[in-house]
């Protein structure tokens, strides 16, 4: 039914890295109750740190905000939630990346993925840092290239607050934005990043 996704592999130099964010047309989830939520962080199943849940998933109570426009991929707390159409596309790209579990808004099956590969691939010594912020941002990232195996990844810096994607190391049904473009996904923004 879906193509099997083989690991990138370095065939250029002129590939791109793009950091993943809400699309600010669409509506974003939030937690319906936050005290239920916080309950359910601080267990460790609803916590999208990058490393694999603690707690026994248990869906917790969503609500929509925003314009009343719902895209085929949400954002939450640094992970994404799928409606159906766009979990079937993107399906290896999520098996590969993560952990997948259920819950549901307004009735409709949702499939969040946890990014759970957070590569080591960061250039710690080439990265330009902000040090005047605590914690220290990246403002400019250098990669080992050939750490990257999967188009859809974190990395630890920056786990609890960003999603990274790859894009030109393969070709484009192998990849995480290619395949979301040109199925004509909705919700996210691909921010390409200042890196070398």
């Amino acid at each position: 039914m879906f193509p099997t996704l083989r690991p990138l592999k370095t065939r250029t130099s002129d590939a791109s890295d793009f950091r993943i964010s809400r699309d600010p047309r669409f509506d974003v989830l939030e937690p319906a109750e936050l005290a239920e939520y916080d309950r359910a962080k601080s267990d460790g199943s609803w916590s999208f740190t990058g490393q694999k849940f603690k707690g026994d998933w248990s869906p917790i109570s969503l609500k929509r905000a925003g314009q009343g426009v719902a895209p085929d991929v949400w954002f939450f707390r640094n992970t994404l939630a799928m409606e159906d159409r766009a979990a079937e596309v993107l399906q290896l790209f999520a098996e590969q990346s993560g952990d997948i579990r259920m819950a549901s808004i307004d009735g409709r099956r949702l499939t969040f993925v946890h990014i759970t590969y957070a590569l080591n691939c960061l250039d710690v010594v080439r990265t330009a840092w902000d040090r005047s912020v605590e914690p220290p941002r990246i403002t400019r990232h250098a990669f080992h290239r050939s750490r990257v195996d999967w188009s859809l990844f974190k990395i630890p810096e920056t786990h609890e607050s960003e999603i990274l994607t790859v894009q030109g190391l393969a070709g484009p049904r192998d990849e995480f934005k290619s395949v979301y473009e040109a199925e004509g996904l909705t919700g996210l923004v691909f921010e390409e990043l200042d890196a070398w």
